[in-house]
């Protein structure tokens, strides 16, 4: 193998890896800050890697890069370009093999992402719930502290008069993933600030950064759960929402959505057959994939679910984006 060959094969390696996504750092874009990212087929449960759909990784990108676009007006994004394998050929010459990276890849800016997730909730799904029907004793302080937001009485799937923002760390040694109060959250945003020298130094504050991503969680939740889902019967009962800085952009001090929008993190109940009290059987993004997950635990896939996954994601797809 000549020297020119080892260098490119090493290059096009991915520099990270998480349940979706490889990420791609172009040797030419070290210094710009512009990362590739191509969404792949793998499925997974509690961060284990199960198995794979083929196909569904076209319908994860092209969702969120929709989503993104559509929200840009309430907080700018990530995004650089338009998805496209030209634009994955310029930044990563000579792809090895140009059919399989059609409609995967996505341009971003590379960002440093905030510590806290952002979980906005229209509805009280399964997982708030838990929470709200626990016996009051035995409810955690951070517990009570969201459960103190809601009124009494509700029933699983009743909706709320306005969106209710959940925080929890992103998970790390240092923040192992939970759910925070308000003022925890605060805290270990500031902690983030003081970590990161650029940060510091451009300006950043914590109330800058938390207050530009609580507002922007709530606007994004409605706007996207208004729109086309609205007038198609369908509701997004909860969306999982990722925030970040980056040092490679001019404005200093603003914050960037940089997580996905797809149905990898929103739930879409069908609004037709959707009745406050059985919002586990209405839930038509992952019902098929985790229905089997929770019944058999860390088990390959079979293959006739395969099938219905992929369905599932490409009539999501189908809801909004534009043919």
């Amino acid at each position: 193998m000549d020297s020119q060959k080892q260098k490119f094969d090493l290059s096009f390696s991915p520099k990270w890896r998480d349940v979706a996504r490889d990420i791609y750092v172009p040797p030419d874009q070290q210094e710009t800050g512009y990362l590739a990212v191509v969404y792949t087929d793998r499925v997974a449960f509690e961060n284990k890697i199960i198995g794979e759909v083929p196909g569904i990784g076209i319908f994860r990108n092209l969702t969120s890069q929709y989503f993104k676009k559509k929200v840009a007006d309430i907080i700018p994004n990530d995004l650089h370009s338009e998805q496209s394998l030209q634009n994955f050929q310029r930044f990563i010459p000579c792809a090895l093999d140009q059919q399989k990276y059609e409609g995967r890849v996505a341009i971003v800016r590379r960002f440093e992402s905030l510590p806290v997730i952002f979980y906005v909730f229209g509805y009280l799904t399964e997982l708030l719930y838990k929470i709200y029907s626990k016996n009051p004793f035995l409810l955690s302080d951070t517990e009570k502290y969201y459960i103190d937001y809601l009124p009494e009485q509700l029933r699983e799937g009743d909706s709320f008069l306005s969106p209710v923002i959940v925080l929890m760390t992103k998970g790390s040694a240092k923040h192992p993933s939970r759910l925070l109060r308000y003022d925890e959250a605060v805290n270990i945003i500031n902690d983030w600030i003081n970590q990161y020298v650029f940060v510091r130094y451009a300006g950043y504050t914590v109330e800058n950064v938390f207050t530009q991503a609580y507002n922007a969680s709530s606007a994004i939740y409605k706007r996207i759960n208004n729109f086309g889902f609205g007038q198609n019967g369908y509701i997004i009962s909860n969306l999982k929402l990722e925030f970040g800085v980056s040092r490679y952009c001019g404005d200093r001090k603003q914050v960037f959505l940089i997580g996905d929008i797809n149905p990898d993190t929103m739930q879409i109940w069908d609004g037709v057959f959707f009745e406050p009290g059985h919002s586990e059987t209405s839930i038509i993004s992952d019902n098929v994939l985790y229905r089997f997950i929770k019944e058999h635990p860390y088990e390959p896939l079979p293959s006739e679910f395969i099938g219905q996954i992929y369905n599932t994601y490409k009539k999501i797809y189908n809801l909004f984006v534009p043919s």
